[in-house]
């Protein structure tokens, strides 16, 4: 549904069809709320937009092929209050990565204490990007 259909002005001058985007006030589930500011989540909704329809199906068609053709070094990293993870602890977590895709040729794995889908958005941020940034370094990059 497009936003112009939900009532949104911000959206109503554009041509919304094969676009979507997430009713005003849902930012919240993409957030751990006790370590979030209300300010990050007040800009994460002020910047809410639309996305075509086509590049979703392109990140699906993506998502099925990965497992598959994924021979590189990967380094997943999630919010331990992320709503897609449903892991007990790093470990599991890891080790399921690891029998999704079996041709990386490394598979790094980190989870953000405290934090919810947006790793960088939160309070805790800072660790999330510096674990990313050791990856980078730590692989060559």
């Amino acid at each position: 549904m497009c936003s112009s259909d939900l009532g949104d002005p911000r959206f109503a001058e554009r041509n919304c069809a094969g676009y979507l985007t997430l009713p005003g006030g849902s930012r919240p589930y993409f957030y751990h709320l006790p370590t979030v500011s209300a300010e990050m989540l007040l800009a994460d909704e002020e910047h809410r937009d639309v996305v075509a329809l086509r590049d979703l199906s392109d990140i699906e068609r993506a998502w099925e092929s990965a497992p598959t053709t994924t021979c590189v070094p990967l380094m997943i990293a999630v919010g331990e209050q992320d709503f897609a993870y449903h892991w007990d602890n790093e470990r599991d977590f890891a080790a399921a990565q690891r029998s999704y895709y079996p041709l990386a040729q490394s598979i790094e794995t980190f989870v953000a204490p405290g934090t919810g889908h947006n790793l960088n958005l939160h309070g805790r941020g800072p660790a999330a990007t510096q674990a990313m940034l050791d990856w980078v370094l730590r692989i060559g990059g």
